[in-house]
């Protein structure tokens, strides 16, 4: 039997910014410089490598435990978390 506490370690909702581009492709996400992934109950980000001209990240109001993956997108000029 799995208990209460088990499951909450499965719920974990991954914030990738291809989920918000209309067309999935590398020129797109090359182009995008603002990304808003705020108020969706994030708890890990992923992918962030794949946008190299971040220059706004929108996170606030999730409950992430780090932000290790924008690590590589040096042109973020704005932050919101």
């Amino acid at each position: 039997m799995v208990d209460s506490a088990d499951m909450m370690s499965f719920d974990a909702k991954i914030g990738n910014p291809w989920s918000i581009l209309p067309i999935k492709n590398k020129k797109y996400a090359k182009d995008l410089v603002e990304v808003h992934l705020s108020d969706r109950e994030l708890t890990s980000l992923m992918k962030f490598v794949e946008f190299p001209n971040l220059e706004v990240i929108w996170l606030n109001n999730n409950s992430l435990r780090n932000l290790n993956d924008i690590a590589s997108n040096f042109r973020v000029k704005e932050l919101y978390c």
